[in-house]
């Protein structure tokens, strides 16, 4: 199920996967209305919700020329991201999980940001990150989107941290490839390595574009909670590393050796040839 009324110079898609999000929805649909950009659409991927998340989104939809509805079933988050990518009329993407929230003036930002750029580029900015968890706040600045630097770890180079802080050109996934379906939990930080390779351009501001709710019983704290989470990430990192080009393997050689000798001299010990 479409919405017609989404105008045909649409310069920005926001896709939020969703399933059985009752308690979220109407607050998101609401946060992407209220940056007051005339030329986006909101397309929401329902997974088959039965709770009536649809029904809320269907009655936005009846105010809100901008929202657009997919429904299920799916086969996960990875799938529902890939439906939205594939129906998207915006040339530049943002990806909302459904209890996120974009601040003010961020879509107007990524449009005036990219609308210019070389396809594919890249926009990061800052993200604030609330560990519901660890009843604490920080922000993540962003880096390096490197993939060799991305692939020495979250203490060298941490990649970026939810997607509310990040937006890129739909032409990505066209040179870079689509979501990984068998991929359930990583799946945004294995699209990001690849899409590293493939960029023209990366943008970055300090400006804190988002806020990233970590809260307890998602599927993401529930991952990190169990350990799954790391392991999961070193596997990828490591099976990873054989895509990087000779010359990116090297400079990883290079700074880890690098951090080896640095380690030692900061214990004292003296090495002997």
């Amino acid at each position: 199920m479409g919405n017609t009324g989404t105008p045909r110079n649409c310069s920005l898609t926001v896709i939020t996967p969703v399933f059985n999000g009752v308690a979220h929805i109407e607050k998101c649909l609401e946060n992407v209305r209220a940056q007051g950009c005339d030329a986006i659409e909101h397309l929401v991927v329902d997974g088959g919700s039965t709770d009536g998340t649809v029904e809320i989104v269907r009655r936005r939809m009846e105010s809100d020329s901008s929202v657009r509805l997919i429904e299920g079933p799916d086969r996960g988050q990875s799938n529902a991201l890939n439906k939205g990518v594939v129906a998207a009329r915006g040339p530049i993407i943002g990806n909302l999980n459904v209890d996120d929230h974009y601040l003010p003036g961020t879509l107007s930002k990524a449009i005036s940001i990219l609308k210019d750029a070389p396809e594919p580029s890249f926009f990061w900015g800052a993200c604030k990150v609330r560990d519901h968890l660890n009843e604490s706040e920080y922000v993540q600045y962003p880096g390096n989107f490197v993939a060799w630097r991305m692939l020495l770890g979250w203490d060298v180079e941490p990649h970026p941290v939810n997607p509310v802080s990040y937006f890129y050109h739909r032409q990505l996934h066209f040179v870079a490839g689509l979501f990984n379906e068998s991929e359930h939990f990583a799946l945004d930080v294995e699209f990001l390595l690849r899409a590293s390779l493939h960029v023209r351009e990366v943008i970055c501001v300090r400006d804190i574009l988002g806020v990233y709710e970590m809260a307890p019983g998602t599927k993401t704290c529930i991952d990190m909670q169990s350990g799954e989470s790391a392991k999961r990430g070193r596997d990828l990192f490591e099976n990873f590393e054989g895509r990087l080009s000779a010359a990116d393997r090297g400079r990883m050689k290079a700074w880890k050796l690098r951090a080896i000798l640095a380690r030692t001299v900061r214990r004292g010990i003296r090495l002997v040839s």
